[in-house]
């Protein structure tokens, strides 16, 4: 498989504590089972072929779902998950590999799990917040949009880990300009967006922030800057529209604060990535569809894709 493979069940129980209740509190209950290609134990930009590692998560997560406006909501959940390494063979594996400098590959590399034993067991509890009072001018948000993520480890599973892992971001559509006189005529706007992690405690390897890709980084690949306990990202794009269409030009930038060293195994270091970048570029929107340049600044170079959905 090269994305995912299993299966989710999912139950929900609208107005749990009556029809009254002005939250409209949704109980929430699934299971799930997935399996992905872990870009943890990816190389960085050098492309070095490194052996693929695949991690399973099966569990169970329950709780809350509340709407406080037409766009802000608020969930909270107990999450209890099996998480499991693989290599291409479908066997456990205990720790990434790397490439040697005589071309053959070591299996010494960062740890996959907590346990060391290519299989953890952990329970915590989610939180996430968000503000949204974006609303749509020709296709394009105004507005506000804030989210607060939290993961809270309770020393429940594998080598009993206790961690706290929280994501902030920000971002802010601007008007630019007079306002149409119709919602459905495009308006240009300047959109400024910032977005911080960190991660105190038990943080399993698997659980360390990635840095890269089309909702970080855009110049660079997922993962393909850094494996972290800590980031800060900023990102500035102006969107003008032409017609149907919408042109942009944007800017960001990405570091991991220094904090790749604190991470198991270093995997930043041990597939050689950078720990930080910037890109710039510019694209336009077709329908669903975007084209898009993309300048790489670490290595001096631009890329040209085809993306689908939002950036922010």
């Amino acid at each position: 498989p090269s994305n995912d493979i299993g299966f989710k069940v999912e139950y929900k129980k609208p107005y749990i504590f009556g029809p009254s209740d002005p939250r409209k509190s949704t109980l929430v209950a699934s299971a799930f089972n997935t399996r992905k290609q872990s870009v943890v134990f990816s190389p960085g930009s050098n492309g070095e072929e490194v052996p693929v590692i695949w991690m399973t998560r099966t569990g169970a997560r329950v709780g809350l779902h509340e709407t406080h406006s037409r766009n802000s909501k608020a969930n909270y959940s107990f999450v209890m998950q099996q998480v499991k390494s693989h290599d291409e063979s479908g066997a456990l594996c205990t720790n990434g590999g790397r490439r040697l400098p005589n071309g053959t590959f070591a299996a010494d590399g960062p740890p996959t799990t907590l346990s060391d034993t290519g299989s953890d067991n952990v329970g915590f509890l989610q939180f996430s917040l968000v503000r949204d009072t974006t609303f749509f001018q020709g296709g394009s948000p105004i507005g506000a949009r804030d989210v607060l993520q939290v993961d809270q480890g309770l020393g429940i599973g594998s080598c009993f880990p206790f961690f706290n892992r929280h994501v902030l971001s920000t971002t802010r559509f601007l008007p630019l300009g007079k306002k149409p006189e119709s919602t459905s005529k495009g308006q240009p706007s300047l959109i400024l967006s910032g977005k911080y992690g960190n991660c105190i405690g038990d943080l399993p390897t698997y659980e360390a922030f990635v840095l890269g890709g089309p909702h970080s980084v855009r110049a660079f690949g997922v993962g393909e800057l850094a494996v972290c306990r800590s980031f800060l990202e900023w990102a500035a794009e102006v969107r003008v529209p032409v017609k149907s269409r919408y042109l942009y030009g944007y800017c960001e930038h990405g570091t991991d604060l220094s904090s790749s060293k604190l991470v198991r195994g270093n995997p930043t270091e041990c597939y050689r990535k950078p720990g930080s970048g910037t890109s710039y570029g510019a694209g336009v929107k077709l329908g669903i569809v975007k084209l898009e340049y993309a300048r790489d600044c670490n290595a001096n170079k631009g890329h040209v894709f085809f993306r689908f959905g939002e950036r922010f």
